[in-house]
């Protein structure tokens, strides 16, 4: 094997020299402390309210246990597998770092598809939570089940690339195959990239039918957008594999570009799962940063559950509190008397005149006149 390496004269001047491993642990850097700056504050955030923590806080949890997964493999690949430089450099300095160098990189698909699956879950369900229409609700259960399969499938065929399983990392294995990987690569970005369109359409048709200013509804879009951030990385993503293909087939360990943005796409989808729900922090800001926040920092589920403040019932609005009668002849309950015991004791009249009767008798009563308006017709039946 020692004779079938390349001999150093055979490249150009500072070619075996040439490293670029920084700019991987540049970004997996950059993203680590991104994220878990987020995280931490998205953990804070929810300890601001009252509510209790549902699904869309509980995913994330394990969400950034595997991006911190992600980020140490590349360390490692990095660090002890030569990534960043070229594979002649490589195989030169210790031909055991190339088997390091796949083997790491077949990890690395454990912590990177599961991780961004989660992600994107949190947004959706998040959308759970605020959608109470039928069929919103039914396409975000559609989505989460693209997304839940998808990870599943990339998981199923990543053990199946290479038979046997083992001369993924170690093709010294006699009689070892492997499909294409490299078209396998580029055709697993497309649903990624297809389940983000999903997640960024699914609160349209809600924000849509707003009974609210332009203005207002484009903030609220806004908010809802960064749960589709990640959609830019993982489209640059998978522009890399079409473009420096030649270089993940020819001189792996040198494809340095293609796992910064493995790590900036999984930070990106998590970090656009923290911003969403980062709402409560804004009743923390001081007083002169919150009248220069913009209003697309309303909270995403009190807009949404709150839709129109301007629609007046078209029906009668009976409850326990609203049965009061002041009619002396209802039998034994004179007038001032409420057929429910929670009401108010407080006197009705047929007419104006039975009131200028009663004002006559020195008594002061307050006419008031009440309007109650609704805003949840269309999504609250």
């Amino acid at each position: 094997m020692a004779a079938a390496l390349p001999s150093p004269d055979q490249f150009p001047p500072g070619y075996l020299e040439e490293n670029n491993g920084g700019r991987v642990i540049a970004a997996a850097t950059t993203i680590l402390v991104i994220t878990t700056i987020l995280f931490a504050l998205r953990l804070y955030a929810r300890s601001l309210t009252s509510a209790a923590r549902g699904w869309d806080d509980h995913v994330l949890i394990p969400a950034y246990i595997l991006l911190l997964g992600l980020i140490g493999s590349l360390y490692a690949e990095v660090l002890q597998a030569g990534l960043g430089r070229h594979v002649a450099s490589v195989m030169m300095e210790d031909p055991k770092k190339v088997n390091r160098y796949l083997m790491l990189l077949y990890i690395l698909d454990w912590f990177y598809v599961p991780s961004n699956m989660l992600s994107r879950v949190s947004v959706v369900v998040l959308y759970l939570r605020i959608f109470t229409d039928k069929w919103a609700r039914i396409a975000c259960y559609a989505v989460i089940g693209f997304l839940v399969a998808n990870c599943l499938a990339t998981i199923i065929a990543a053990q199946l690339e290479c038979t046997p399983l083992a001369y993924t990392w170690d093709r010294s294995i006699q009689g070892g195959k492997c499909f294409n990987q490299l078209l396998w690569y580029q055709l697993t970005n497309f649903p990624n990239i297809l389940g983000d369109v999903l997640i960024m359409i699914l609160p349209i048709r809600t924000i849509w039918g707003l009974k609210a200013s332009v203005p207002r509804r484009a903030g609220i879009a806004a908010v809802c957008l960064t749960g589709s951030i990640g959609m830019i990385a993982s489209c640059v993503r998978t522009s890399v594999f079409y473009t420096k293909g030649d270089v993940i087939l020819n001189d792996p360990t040198f494809a340095d570009e293609a796992f910064s943005w493995t790590a900036i796409e999984c930070g990106m989808y998590f970090s656009a799962a923290c911003l969403i729900g980062m709402r409560p922090l804004y009743s923390r800001l001081p007083a002169f940063l919150k009248t220069r926040f913009p209003n697309a920092t309303e909270k995403v589920e009190g807009a949404l559950s709150h839709q129109a403040d301007r629609l007046r019932l078209k029906r009668p609005y009976n409850s326990d509190y609203s049965s009061i009668h002041g009619d002396e002849s209802s039998g034994s309950r004179g007038r001032g008397s409420v057929q429910h015991p929670q009401a108010a004791m407080v006197p009705t009249y047929q007419t104006r005149d039975d009131f200028m009767r009663d004002a006559n008798r020195s008594q002061i009563y307050v006419e008031t006149n009440i309007e109650i308006r609704r805003d949840f017709d269309r999504y609250y039946p």
